[in-house]
């Protein structure tokens, strides 16, 4: 008869295991084993091969007897599991870990898309950032960025270029599409993609004056020194006089 290669331990192996002179395991099979130490403390370890690359790799479990036996047991199914799938069971603990401290939240990426730009000065840092956090960050400042949807975000976008802050209301789109982007790059799974945001906001019309012609030169400049005003204002005046 094949003997089971699954739960080989019993509490009570677990509980009276003694210190040796080195480190040993116990092993419940599965890859599931417990290490005590060469002081007595007592860890549950699993050993398993990542689906990336089959390198060898270790999951903790936790300490006994704090994580009883059969804890540590579903631990390991929960792990098996995520294997059979082609998860790794250690990057899924990361990122359980991670979405418990936020970090998974849109303003936490935005806050680190914003640092990571050392080639911008102070002042428009500030400005980037500000921007952000008047009009993004109040609605979806806390959102798990990995699953924002369009139909979230692009109202935000709506709501300030119906103000008629067209431009702000671009620049706006464009640092939301620049943040999901570096998201992506850094591995992070979004449901969204940039190309999602991709609406047609109202946009200044920049109007162009008809160039000076070398012959109204010098009429310019008459005009120009009998002006009295901020220099700039003198010019300002005479292009809208000539246009």
């Amino acid at each position: 008869m094949t003997r089971n290669t699954l739960n080989r331990l019993t509490d009570r192996q677990c509980k009276t295991a003694k210190p040796r002179d080195k480190a040993y395991k116990l092993s419940d099979g599965g890859g599931l084993y417990l290490e005590v130490s060469q002081i007595g403390s007592k860890y549950w370890r699993m050993k398993y091969r990542r689906p990336s690359d089959k390198k060898e790799d270790r999951l903790a479990f936790g300490v006994y007897p704090t994580t009883s036996l059969q804890d540590a047991r579903e631990k390991r199914d929960d792990a098996r599991k995520l294997l059979s799938r082609g998860i790794d069971p250690k990057a899924e603990q990361r990122a359980a870990k991670a979405e418990e401290k936020g970090a998974f939240t849109f303003e936490t990426i935005g806050r680190q898309w914003v640092e990571s730009h050392q080639m911008w000065n102070e002042d428009h840092r500030k400005r980037v950032l500000r921007s952000l956090e008047m009009y993004i960050f109040p609605h979806i400042g806390t959102s798990d960025i990995r699953k924002l949807e369009a139909m979230t975000i692009l109202p935000l976008f709506k709501r300030v270029d119906d103000t008629g802050k067209h431009d702000t209301a671009n620049r706006l789109k464009q640092r939301v599409k620049d943040i999901i982007h570096s998201a992506r790059l850094s591995g992070i799974k979004t449901e969204i993609i940039t190309n999602d945001l991709d609406v047609r906001l109202m946009q200044y019309e920049t109007k162009h004056h008809a160039a000076l012609h070398p012959r109204d030169l010098p009429d310019f400049f008459t005009r120009l020194g009998s002006f009295k005003g901020n220099p700039l204002s003198r010019i300002s005046d005479f292009f809208i006089s000539t246009s």
